[in-house]
């Protein structure tokens, strides 16, 4: 058999994909067959369960798969959300689970071209679009779904992570990272239920799990805004300190 097998959708699919190697020192390495390539199905079962939607490429846009656990009945499983919003156990085909194009899903997912500016004692990476500040870039993408469906968000104009002017770099400072979102004055309070939930996030096919925080609502501007300072608030700080590039961020909430 080739070392080299090809798959549906015209991807390659090759072995030595599955291994990672760990250097010790230039002679000394260890190769572990434990690796997951993005866009596997068992990338896609891992992302799952690290409650990251995904989907196959090909599916319409509006379906995607979610992991979902019963506490009381001490039950889980693969549900599929299906156009209509309705959900069911999922049951994959052979060639889904041979295929090589699945990929992340965000109930609602924001390219962000990030720049940085210094207030005071506060430097700021991302991207803010208000009265007090103008800089960096968001594009919004809201596929259909019966999540967010109630919060009709127009736009990001605040994704950002704060933190004080460092005056070092080997241990850079604690900061806060968070997000606004423009809606309508009716459809504040549900914009606020849907931030108020589980938030989940996946840059660059790597999980973050940001848990919960508390919504606040600006009704003068109509706007929504939530921050997390835990330890995946720091790493998108990381992300978003990289500036002038672009990085899709896939947001997804969960009740749990």
């Amino acid at each position: 058999m080739s070392d080299v097998n090809k798959l549906n959708n015209n991807c390659l699919f090759d072995p030595d994909y599955f291994k990672y190697q760990v250097t010790i020192d230039p002679s000394f390495k260890i190769d572990n067959d434990a690796a997951t390539p993005p866009g596997t199905f068992p990338w896609a079962m891992i992302q799952s369960f690290l409650h990251q939607a995904v989907r196959l490429s090909n599916w319409p846009s509006d379906v995607y798969l979610t992991y979902v656990q019963d506490v009381q009945a001490e039950l889980s499983s693969i549900q599929q959300i299906t156009q209509n919003g309705s959900n069911g156990p999922w049951t994959p085909e052979i060639q889904e689970m041979l295929a090589c194009n699945w990929e992340p899903y965000g109930m609602m997912s924001v390219d962000v071209t990030s720049e940085t500016i210094t207030f005071g004692t506060q430097q700021i990476w991302g991207c803010m679009n208000s009265v007090a500040f103008n800089f960096g870039n968001t594009k919004l993408q809201m596929p259909p779904n019966t999540v967010t469906a109630n919060a009709k968000i127009t736009k990001i104009p605040i994704f950002a992570f704060t933190s004080s002017v460092s005056t070092t770099t080997t241990s850079p400072p604690h900061g806060d990272w968070g997000f606004g979102v423009s809606t309508d004055k009716n459809n504040l309070q549900n914009a606020a239920a849907l931030l108020n939930k589980h938030l989940y996030i996946t840059v660059d096919n790597i999980p973050y799990d940001l848990g919960f925080s508390t919504a606040m609502i600006d009704n003068k501007n109509s706007r929504v805004t939530v921050s997390y300072n835990n330890e995946a608030a720091q790493k998108l700080g990381a992300i978003l300190k990289k500036t002038d590039k672009t990085n899709t961020f896939y947001l997804n909430w969960f009740d749990q």
